[in-house]
């Protein structure tokens, strides 16, 4: 089955089924009204999964339309025939973009539906023919069905991935790869990938775990509780590159936050309903109180198959790098309510976190702090998205998406890495572009001359670089080093010279 889906849409590449824009525009209204046709039962078969919400999945539906839509408008065919006609008349042009071939989706089981959609509209954007393999079956049959009705069945082809190893990949040539299923090795399929085609472009989500920093310069307490209680500690949806369980909170602050979350959402100090794997619940529960002492005091984890959505950790219990990385992971894998964890300031709390992911990279990080504590966050967590002072539940439906290159050391090892989007436009609502998909031909034309009286576009036009762009002005403010410099040297003249001076006044006290 995989063969020969992949064969139909290699031959639809190879016809160039979708080289033209203004059929692309076609196959992406098509999209977008056969989703909204099956708006009912996408919602249904989402909901068969019973952490996930009908508002859950109208929010997943609603942003996978809303990328359509961009993608679309996005797409300019006057404008591109004006190039193209620019061209042949002699013009040059910098920006030509051509895509790259076959196009490989897997989804997330996390979010099924937006994981294909935004890929694969930004694929079909591009010009590109896809091969999409679908984690669930419900889901799966929907998207085939949305497909058949609406987008050229030879372009793309959706298969229920089941049980597939990553070497059933090796005999077929993809350009680009677009890897989120978690619970396959990203590595591996790009490694197997690559032994097909060294050059393929593979996407992949960063696998670093979400939190919440709450300092305690947050303007209002209260409503950062009104934004933790309604949007996390009350969704039960189980993705853990993008709802985080774990929360940073300023010692100070911690005790009021914790309350006014219950005064506001009293049902979550309720014991929250049983999980379908139950013996979860029984392991994070025995995981928490053997790591957190306080716990143990409290009776909130009586019935151990049954949490509240709301856990607070005192000061007292051995926050560190060692008892969090301990259930970082498990929590934000399967437990659906929030829990509270206390820091002195937010060096700890970075330093921490930091350890926690070990260097990786998460996909969302939010914060609740004045702009100056913001800032300061952003610079030393390792983040792909910062949401400060809000929580949009739409970055729960989506991912944020690397590049994973290939690095060939001396030793003939081979090490994958991870490299940011060079798109200075990507976002959590649009993670992917045609851009993704494609690979830039810039043409540069000039009027066929004598090499001696030829002007090329790339002539030196100065021998020096402006220095004025680095000059830095006289007076003005100090940075922060520089002050911490200037006190701590002044501390320790002062000490010095109250040394000397006591010194002296001993030595002539002795002598006298």
């Amino acid at each position: 089955m995989l063969a020969a889906l992949y064969q139909t849409v290699e031959a639809a590449w190879v016809e160039s089924r979708l080289e033209n824009v203004l059929q692309r525009q076609k196959e992406l209204a098509a999209l977008h009204s056969g989703v909204k046709n099956h708006r009912t039962a996408l919602i249904a078969v989402l909901c068969q999964d019973p952490m996930v919400s009908d508002a859950s999945a109208c929010e997943e539906i609603e942003l996978s339309l809303d990328a359509i839509q961009k993608l679309y408008e996005s797409l300019d065919f006057p404008s591109t025939l004006a190039r193209e006609r620019s061209i042949q008349v002699g013009r040059s042009s910098s920006s030509d973009l051509t895509p790259l071939g076959p196009t490989l989706i897997q989804a997330s089981p996390s979010c099924p539906l937006s994981s294909v959609i935004l890929p694969l509209a930004a694929a079909i954007a591009a010009g590109s023919c896809c091969l999409v393999l679908c984690t669930t079956v419900p889901v799966s049959v929907e998207l085939d069905k949305i497909i058949r009705s609406s987008l050229d069945q030879e372009a793309v082809g959706v298969l229920a991935q089941g049980a597939m190893d990553a070497d059933d990949l090796a005999q077929f040539h993809f350009e680009v790869a677009v890897l989120q299923d978690p619970a396959t090795t990203t590595n591996n399929f790009a490694a197997t990938l690559r032994r097909r085609n060294p050059t393929v472009r593979v996407h992949a989500a960063p696998t670093g775990l979400p939190a919440v920093f709450v300092d305690r310069s947050a303007a209002d307490v209260d409503a950062v509780a009104s934004w933790l209680g309604g949007t996390i500690a009350q969704n039960p949806r189980q993705h853990p590159g993008r709802v985080p369980r774990l929360c940073f909170v300023d010692e100070f602050i911690i005790e009021r936050l914790a309350s006014q979350i219950l005064r506001a959402f009293p049902s979550l100090e309720e014991a929250q309903r049983p999980m379908p794997d139950g013996s979860i619940m029984q392991d994070i529960a025995d995981l928490l109180l053997r790591t957190f002492p306080s716990l143990q005091r409290k009776s909130i984890l009586r019935n151990p198959r049954k949490l509240p959505a709301l856990i607070m950790l005192e000061r007292s219990d051995p926050i560190n790098d060692e008892t969090i990385n301990q259930v970082a992971d498990q929590v934000t894998t399967h437990y659906s309510g929030i829990i509270l964890v206390p820091i002195t300031s937010l060096d700890h709390g970075i330093d921490l976190w930091n350890q926690v992911n070990q260097g990786k990279t998460a996909q969302a990080t939010y914060l609740f702090s004045a702009s100056k504590e913001a800032f300061y966050l952003s610079q030393f967590l390792n983040s792909g998205h910062f949401f400060v002072n809000h929580i949009p539940t739409r970055s729960f439906g989506t991912s944020v998406y690397y590049i994973l290159h290939v690095l060939r050391l001396f030793t003939n090892a081979v090490e994958i890495v991870m490299v940011a989007p060079t798109s200075d436009q990507d976002s959590y609502e649009l993670p992917f572009r045609p851009g993704h998909f494609s690979r830039n031909k810039s043409i540069s034309q000039i009027p066929l001359r004598d090499p001696e009286r030829a002007r090329l576009p790339w002539q030196s036009r100065s021998g020096h670089l402006n220095s004025k762009k680095i000059s830095q002005p006289v007076g003005g403010r100090i940075s922060y080093f520089e002050q911490g410099l200037i006190v701590g040297l002044s501390v320790a003249a002062l000490t010095a010279s109250g040394l000397v001076y006591l010194l002296t006044r001993g030595v002539k006290y002795y002598f006298r």
